[in-house]
């Protein structure tokens, strides 16, 4: 996997412009799949690197997928032009470190947009992280009808095996074993 992100890397110097947003993308990404501790080098992430939102977002969803949970929350936050999955990595972030109603604060606002199109595995999600903060007792913002036909939309009450919301890999495809294991 190294192997063929450097090689990416080389071609992407060869063919793209110096101002290109990839470039620094791209050079993050090899540094980190080169990072023997992956937590040590989230923990330490340079302040001065020119941030953009995709970088933003995989830093994000590879502290999510190590269990680094505010530093995700961080990530996230400084992200400018959200996608529906930061809402709902940033909700699994803040359900895990037990801040049941900023998770669904952030859900709130996710559910205000009207999303030109949406993945199924995402109301899944969306469905499956509203449940596990109503089943705390904490839902106060989104009407439990919502959540009601949410379910019924995602098939939960036909009985359909449920997506974990908790896996990481869902939000962020750089997030499989693949990469997180090189």
């Amino acid at each position: 996997m190294l192997q063929s992100l450097q090689a990416e890397q080389v071609l992407a110097y060869e063919l793209l412009p110096s101002y290109s947003p990839l470039l620094p993308f791209l050079d993050s990404v090899v540094t980190y799949t080169q990072a023997s501790d992956k937590v040590q080098y989230l923990n330490g992430l340079p302040e001065d690197e020119e941030l953009t939102d995709y970088l933003l977002r995989f830093r994000g969803n590879q502290a999510l997928s190590e269990g680094l949970y505010s530093l995700a929350i961080e990530q996230f936050s400084q992200i400018e032009i959200w996608v529906f999955k930061d809402y709902l990595a940033t909700a699994l972030a803040n359900i895990q470190l037990k801040k049941l109603a900023k998770a669904e604060h952030v859900l709130s606002r996710g559910t205000e947009i009207s999303w030109p199109s949406m993945k199924f595995t995402d109301l899944e999600i969306l469905y499956r992280l509203l449940d596990q903060i109503q089943q705390s007792g904490l839902l106060s913002l989104i009407d439990q009808g919502y959540l009601d036909r949410l379910g019924v939309q995602v098939g939960m009450a036909m009985g359909s095996t449920p997506v974990s919301a908790t896996e990481p890999s869902l939000f962020c495809p750089a997030t499989t074993p693949a990469i997180a294991g090189s």
